[in-house]
């Protein structure tokens, strides 16, 4: 009995070492995995803008399909809910014309778009103060503006900011739009860059100066032009120049990962067709609201909702 005694806790003490070791093996395995997810961080970035006052489609086949109202439907019914996105506008909301009235309108519900940052296009030019009551925006070279806004999300920390062209000032006696040279311009997103894991410019410049400063200012870690009339990416090196063409009817997506230093681009289009993503019948009848009190005539609309 004694000798089978000693067997039986030479087993366990076996056993229990083969568990221990066992153990061992699951911690490091979870802590590789841990660490693994860890390193690699991903967050979703949509932008789009250009709507220079189109409030509504107007089922004409030779127009581009992108409107306010359907794009309204797109973030209510797309991203509204998704916690890992952040939602630019690149400018150009309102109508060309300063005194135009669907301006008023554009006004009060431009927050119903659902942005997380819009940035100051030739048309906000007189308008840019109004937004920032609202919504979030800023600028390197309007003095009215923050400078940045600052965004956390899924570990990144994500510094947003635009350049305006200075010439735009002409559109609006009230707007304060000044000329910085590319040496300031670097000295500002040098800066910015120590304070943040991606650093985001939303350019609003003619073409030459915009590429200038992209080639220049290197801690520019994405460009997005709101210029460019194409729907392009274009990479250098760890660094993204992005467009989503000269009006809203696409909606870019670009999906921005990070594993230990490197970042990992996948950039994709959304089209706004009509088809899919029709007026908000809610915010249209807002809207319709709106127009009678401004002496806007009604559009009358055959689309089933």
């Amino acid at each position: 009995m004694m000798k089978t005694r000693i067997l039986k806790n030479k087993d366990n003490i076996i056993y229990a070492y083969y568990m221990i070791r066992r153990s061992r093996y699951i911690l490091l395995l979870l802590f590789i995995l841990i660490t693994a997810c860890s390193s690699s961080k991903a967050v979703l970035i949509y932008y789009s803008g250009n709507f220079h006052g189109v409030l509504e489609d107007c089922n004409c086949p030779k127009v581009s399909d992108g409107s306010i109202l359907n794009h309204i439907t797109f973030y209510r019914d797309s991203i509204r809910n998704d916690r890992n996105k952040i939602y630019i506008c690149t400018g150009n909301i309102y109508s060309y014309s300063y005194g135009d009235k669907e301006n008023k309108i554009i006004g009060e519900i431009i927050d119903r778009l659902g942005y997380d940052y819009i940035a100051v296009g030739r048309n906000e030019s007189g308008f840019y103060k109004d937004i920032n009551k609202k919504m979030k925006t800023a600028s390197l070279n309007i003095d009215e503006l923050p400078e940045y806004c600052n965004f956390k999300i899924n570990n990144f920390r994500i510094f947003i900011t635009s350049i305006t062209d200075p010439s735009f000032s002409k559109y609006s006696a009230d707007s304060h739009i000044s000329e910085l040279n590319i040496r300031s311009i670097k000295q500002h997103t040098d800066s910015l860059k120590n304070m943040c894991d991606v650093l985001i410019v939303v350019s609003n410049l003619e073409s030459s100066s915009e590429k200038m400063i992209f080639n220049q200012a290197e801690s520019i870690d994405i460009m997005v032009s709101n210029t460019n009339s194409k729907k392009e990416m274009l990479r250098f090196g760890n660094r993204l120049y992005i467009s989503h063409g000269q009006n809203a009817e696409n909606i870019g997506k670009l999906e921005l990962t990070q594993h230990k230093n490197e970042f990992k681009y996948e950039n994709t289009f959304i089209k706004m067709s009509s088809d899919i993503f029709k007026d908000d019948p809610d915010i249209k009848e807002s809207v319709d609201s709106l127009k009678k009190i401004n002496g806007i005539k009604i559009r009358n609309s055959e689309t089933d909702y």
